[in-house]
């Protein structure tokens, strides 16, 4: 209480809550209720910066400061090229109430009998929800686990599976490997796998050894177990480690560390890499430390995070996107992911072949090129499982292309998720064993998780062409920018045909880089 009285943090307690009204709702704790000003006061003096003029002009090549993340041994930037640091109260803000916080749990306090739990939650929230992108009115039928596969959050891990099952299983999401996960006591346990067949029909759910078809006792339960272990290994798995710190962060470092300000590379990957150090760097005081948002919200121990991590570095893929749908080999349904991925593809694949064309004519000329040599070195050694092939003009091209599809689209499709996260029934992030919902404190804190992305940032249709070295460089920048910008139309059209709308690669919705 000593820091929230100083001057510089005067800002996080003056609330139109009276005292009383901050603490009355006792289903919150301190840290709940405390950060639901904080992040509150920030989401409103937040301004959304323009390409234009936020996206600076790279300035020096240089090694830069770094901090661990608690759990792993990724190294994270401090300084952000275009973004000025976190103010020191910031920081200290949300480490002092982090670690002085209680953070205990004694379920005794769940919800009340008919009481509407989405509404609790916006009540809290919903001044700074994030974007919704589609509104799913079916949320807990056998139809709601069929379109979260092939129409929504679950579409880049659904798989073809090897041989067909006897019960007519062809398809399959994998999640039981999430059962190691170590939780606090009182929680249930994540991991599910879910079956369909070749038209998409849910077959069964396989959890902790136990196999659950429809109609079965406990099908219900198994659902919400699905559905809340899909959010929590998409958030935690592919969103926060995987998009975050191994392909932005890693990204920015060695475009910054290995690659000169007016070398072309470093300009084409600059308006890609905006405010990624700004923001990781957040993350690694605000989300990977124990206590903090992403601990206060799932149901994980300081154990089952450093095993997420563990986990989620080893099976990391960073393929480009042909290769990626072609493994999942999904041969009797069209998947929206994959119809408008490839179209999206097709656009940042093309883009950046003619950009590379402009300034190497040849194998020859690229391997002479120092500062590439470097940049290629670099990724080699620190992104995970051998990924980075051989130095090539078409390696590059791909790994180029594919690290600006996955900070911009793939970035958009496990990040941005609201329409996920507000009803505690739908994908809770944290439930007790056999209940059908999240707790009233845990489905809070996962929205308030969630607000931390609610601030806009530049738009993938946005012109970037003046970070660019040349007119000739201009033009494809400004072409690719033409290109994405028709595209909304196309997914527009596609949605009224689909059972469900899906608006990943949507440009309307996606934003230039992983920058919150």
């Amino acid at each position: 209480w000593k820091f929230l009285e100083q001057p510089e943090a005067k800002q996080y307690v003056e609330s139109a809550e009276t005292v009383h009204e901050l603490f009355a709702d006792e289903r919150l704790d301190l840290w709940t209720h405390l950060m639901l000003q904080v992040i509150g006061k920030l989401n409103a003096d937040w301004t959304r910066p323009a390409a234009a003029t936020a996206i600076s002009i790279p300035k020096e090549k240089k090694v830069l400061p770094k901090v661990e993340l608690h759990g792993c041994d990724i190294l994270v930037p401090i300084e952000d090229e275009d973004w000025p640091g976190d103010h020191w109260y910031n920081v200290k803000a949300f480490g002092f109430i982090r670690d002085t916080s209680p953070f205990e749990e004694t379920f005794k306090d769940t919800w009340v009998p008919g009481e509407d739990m989405e509404g609790y939650v916006l009540s809290k929230v919903g001044k700074m929800w994030p974007r919704v992108n589609v509104h799913w009115n079916d949320r807990y039928s056998d139809r709601a686990i069929e379109l979260l596969a092939f129409y929504g959050l679950g579409q880049h891990m659904v798989e073809k599976l090897p041989e067909a099952h006897d019960d007519g299983s062809y398809y399959v999401i994998i999640m039981n490997f999430m059962d190691v996960l170590d939780v606090r006591p009182g929680y249930a346990k994540y991991g599910a796998d879910a079956f369909y067949d070749s038209e998409g029909k849910v077959i069964k759910i396989v959890r902790q050894g136990e196999t659950y078809r429809p109609g079965d006792a406990g099908w219900e339960y198994a659902k919400m177990c699905f559905r809340g272990s899909l959010l929590s290994k998409v958030t935690n798995f592919d969103h926060l480690l995987g998009i975050h710190m191994i392909v932005a962060n890693r990204l920015v470092t060695s475009s910054r560390e290995q690659l000169g300000p007016n070398h072309p590379l470093r300009r084409l990957l600059k308006p890609f890499t905006f405010r990624s150090v700004a923001i990781n760097y957040g993350a690694s005081y605000g989300l990977f430390m124990p206590r903090g948002f992403l601990q206060r919200s799932c149901a994980l121990s300081d154990k089952g995070m450093q095993q997420t991590w563990e986990i989620g570095q080893a099976n990391f893929r960073f393929e480009p996107f042909p290769e990626l749908k072609a493994r999942q080999n999904i041969d009797t349904i069209t998947l929206p992911f994959h119809e408008d991925g490839m179209d999206y593809w097709n656009m940042v694949r093309n883009f950046v072949s003619d950009y590379i064309d402009l300034y190497f004519k040849s194998e020859e000329e690229l391997n002479e090129d120092a500062d590439i040599k470097d940049f290629w070195a670099y990724l080699k050694i620190t992104l995970p499982n051998n990924m980075i092939r051989d130095l090539s003009l078409d390696n590059l091209k791909d790994l180029v292309a594919h690290a600006i599809f996955h900070v911009s689209a793939i970035h958009n499709q496990v990040g941005t998720i609201a329409e996920y996260t507000s009803d505690p029934a739908f994908c809770p992030t944290a439930w007790v064993e056999g209940e059908l919902a999240g707790r009233p404190g845990t489905s809070v804190r996962q929205g308030l998780l969630l607000s931390l992305a609610g601030s806009a940032q530049p738009s993938i249709k946005e012109d970037f062409s003046h970070v660019m070295l040349d007119d000739e460089a201009k033009a494809v920048c400004k072409k690719f920018t033409a290109e994405v910008n028709a595209f909304p139309p196309v997914v527009k059209e596609r949605n009224t045909r689909r059972k469900q709308a899906y608006q990943t690669f949507n440009p309307d919705t996606m934003e230039m880089a992983v920058s919150i």
